[in-house]
């Protein structure tokens, strides 16, 4: 089945958010595109010059902001992260979307949300973090994010800057490799059972989200059915194809 035709946006600027992961904030029309916080899009980074070039890819805005966000960990052998590497200002991009909306807020807004997600898997959860300061919704959330290093903390500013003016926020970094971390004194190792009973208020009145790489993703899966949490409280997005 054919895609749709996409829109064409353009690139409004790059930003490199932490090494190797760049971000690309790209101009819509709001009368055209409506989506919800943490749906993805079909995105064609240089749609002029390869318009069959194209992924899934999610959008890390929220619905309150003036722009489309994709950030991604850049790659040598991906021709697609690439692409998107050499985007400047100006230039020309295609989306088609947004898909279905199958990671998303629920509709009850007093709920108790938990985001578990590392490295570049954190997007979907900047665009959910951000609708729900912005429009003072009443979800309780808290995001437990792996990180490598404190360098590579994506959205660094953003997550401070949120968790100051959302007091139903609360964001816990858990550095996986302290040896290379100089001055961390906050939490180390990976997201585990342990953080999750520790952080969690309620384990069983608690949607859980996740969202990462294929491995990262299974094996978050696999502890939440190991500490007993109701397979329908847990939402999960995978990046496939998250090397292309």
């Amino acid at each position: 089945m054919d895609q749709p035709k996409p829109t064409v946006v353009k690139v409004l600027k790059t930003v490199d958010e932490a090494p190797g992961i760049k971000s690309v904030y790209v101009s819509y029309d709001k009368n055209l595109i409506q989506f919800k916080a943490g749906q993805s899009f079909l995105l064609y980074p240089g749609y002029s010059s390869e318009p069959n070039l194209y992924h899934p890819f999610s959008n890390a805005s929220s619905p309150t902001e003036d722009f489309l966000l994709f950030t991604t960990r850049i790659r040598e052998e991906s021709s697609f992260k690439q692409t998107m590497n050499k985007l400047q200002v100006g230039d020309e991009v295609g989306i088609v979307g947004p898909g279905p909306p199958k990671f998303v807020l629920p509709e009850e807004t007093r709920t108790d949300i938990v985001f578990l997600g590392g490295g570049i898997g954190i997007t979907p959860f900047r665009s959910m973090a951000k609708f729900v300061t912005d429009s003072n919704s009443e979800y309780r959330i808290t995001l437990l994010y792996s990180s490598r290093t404190p360098q590579e903390i994506i959205y660094r500013n953003l997550w401070e800057e949120l968790e100051k003016t959302n007091s139903n926020l609360k964001v816990v970094h858990t550095i996986s490799r302290p040896d290379e971390s100089e001055g961390w004194d906050g939490k180390t190792g990976r997201i585990d059972a342990g953080l999750i009973r520790e952080t969690v208020r309620d384990l069983n009145d608690t949607i859980f989200y996740i969202c990462g790489p294929p491995g990262l993703v299974r094996a978050l899966n696999e502890m939440l059915m190991l500490i007993r949490i109701d397979v329908h409280n847990v939402r999960v997005e995978s990046f496939s194809g998250y090397g292309s």
